[in-house]
């Protein structure tokens, strides 16, 4: 969802995917000294996974990225893990498990989500 609109897949159907892969490299890398996923890297990569989940298709992106991505991501889940019930928890935890499963082909692929969405709340048992 964008600003309360599902975003469609033909909203990506003229701008070559390779072209949005690249973006952890060439627009908004990681800073060198980065200690854990910036700001900035946390929004982008929240975009590259719905992408993904919008159109169904893998992004290539560079495995080092991705690796990388994922050590720094863990340092997130990491400190978020001192509140397990806040959203920016969950967030954290649903994205080290995407990138892992991505990270386990070697081949820097950013795969579609089995979850179409992150669940920001807790289920709650009898019904309710």
């Amino acid at each position: 969802m964008l600003y309360g609109l599902s975003a469609r897949p033909e909203w990506f159907r003229n701008i070559p995917l390779s072209l949005i892969g690249i973006l952890p490299l060439d627009a908004l890398p990681h800073r060198g000294d980065a200690g854990s996923v910036e700001t900035e890297q946390f929004q982008l990569w929240l975009g590259l996974r719905a992408v993904t989940s919008i159109t169904g298709n893998a992004l290539a992106v560079p495995p080092a990225v991705l690796e990388r991505t994922l050590d720094l991501w863990r340092v997130n889940l990491a400190e978020s893990s001192k509140n397990p019930a806040s959203t920016e928890h969950r967030v954290n935890q649903s994205m080290v498990n995407w990138l892992e499963k991505c990270a386990r082909g070697d081949q820097g692929l950013l795969l579609p989500p089995e979850e179409k969405r992150i669940e920001l709340t807790h289920a709650r048992g009898g019904g309710t």
